[in-house]
């Protein structure tokens, strides 16, 4: 009987500290969208199907829930053109990492993806960007 209470006891033990690790990391995701982005195009890159050249489910799943969240959280927090520099920059980060593993045809299946994702989230994103000059400049 104590032995079986011990188990159990080291099993919510573990729960309890996989809880907080995962409260951790969507506290780090919730303040740092970009890395949340990075995260969730991992996950959509481990889907990359060489044979068939093309992602499994056409991208669908875990990681590309993330992304819309990650995304939709972004554009809530920043400007327009900050949020698409941002995620731009996310992608260009997971490009690197994944450059050898995916191949050009993983990487612009990836970057389709996140494409169409910010463009359904953000519809607007190439119609909006404001002027790089100050209109006080402006003569």
């Amino acid at each position: 009987m104590r032995a079986a209470q011990q188990k159990e006891h080291e099993a919510h033990k573990r729960q309890n500290a996989e809880m907080a690790q995962r409260r951790a990391v969507e506290a780090q995701w919730a303040a740092d969208p970009s890395t949340a982005i990075r995260a969730a195009l991992e996950l959509v890159a481990m889907q990359w199907c060489p044979a068939e050249h093309a992602l499994l489910y056409g991208g669908e799943g875990l990681g590309l829930g993330r992304l819309r969240v990650a995304l939709r959280k972004l554009f809530e927090r920043h400007q327009v053109e900050f949020a698409i520099d941002i995620a731009q920059g996310a992608l260009h980060h997971v490009r690197l990492d994944y450059e050898d593993a995916l191949g050009p045809a993983g990487l612009s299946a990836l970057a389709s993806v996140a494409r169409r994702e910010r463009s359904t989230i953000f519809p607007r994103t190439g119609s909006h960007r404001r002027p790089c000059t100050p209109d006080v400049l402006r003569s």
